[in-house]
C-alpha cells in the first residue's frame, strides 16, 4: 500500500525518514516540531498524492519553504504554475495555494527576508527556488493561535 510518497530504488532512506516524520507530525508529539509541516498535493504529471515533510516559516497568511539542493528534488516543480496544497501544521490541516518564487520573481525579496528572520544563518542560494503558500486568513489564525502555545 502506498502512502503517496515519491519513491525510487535509490531513495528508500529518505522515504523511511519521511514516513517517520509524517507519523510524528500527526501525533501529539507533532506540536513539538515547530517549523516543520506536511505538504500534501496531487502531482501534476503522475496524478498521485504526494505527502512530504518540509521546513517552513510563516508570516501572516503565507508560508515560505526554501528548497535547498533543488536539483536533487522534484516535488517543488509541481508548484511552478501554482498548485492547490493541503498543509498540516501544529496539529491543524488547512488548504492553500502554492507557487514557486525563483530569482527575479516579484515576491522573491519578501520571501528571502521572511526566511532569514527565522533562519539568519542559512545561506540562501539566489537561484534556489522557494515555494510560497497562501492559506486562508481564518485557517492561518488557527495555526497562529495553536502555535503560540508552543513558543
Amino acid at each position: 500500500m502506498s502512502n503517496g510518497l515519491e519513491t525510487s530504488s535509490a531513495a528508500h532512506g529518505p522515504v523511511v525518514a519521511h514516513r517517520f516524520l509524517l507519523a510524528v507530525l500527526h501525533s501529539p508529539l507533532g506540536r513539538m516540531f515547530g517549523g516543520l509541516c506536511e505538504l500534501r498535493f496531487v502531482g501534476r504529471i503522475s496524478g498521485r498524492t504526494i505527502s512530504l515533510p518540509v521546513q517552513y516559516v510563516r508570516e501572516g497568511t503565507r508560508l515560505v519553504v526554501y528548497v535547498s539542493h533543488a536539483s536533487d528534488k522534484r516535488w517543488w516543480r509541481n508548484f511552478i504554475d501554482g498548485l492547490s496544497v493541503q498543509v498540516h501544521v501544529a496539529g491543524l490541516s488547512c488548504q492553500g495555494h502554492g507557487h514557486v518564487v525563483g530569482a527575479g520573481h516579484p515576491d522573491r525579496a519578501w520571501a528571502e527576508r521572511t526566511y532569514h528572520r527565522h533562519h539568519p544563518r542559512v545561506e540562501l542560494m539566489p537561484t534556489a527556488p522557494m515555494v510560497v503558500i497562501d492559506i486562508g486568513a481564518g485557517e492561518a489564525e488557527g495555526i497562529t493561535r495553536d502555535r503560540s502555545k508552543d513558543e
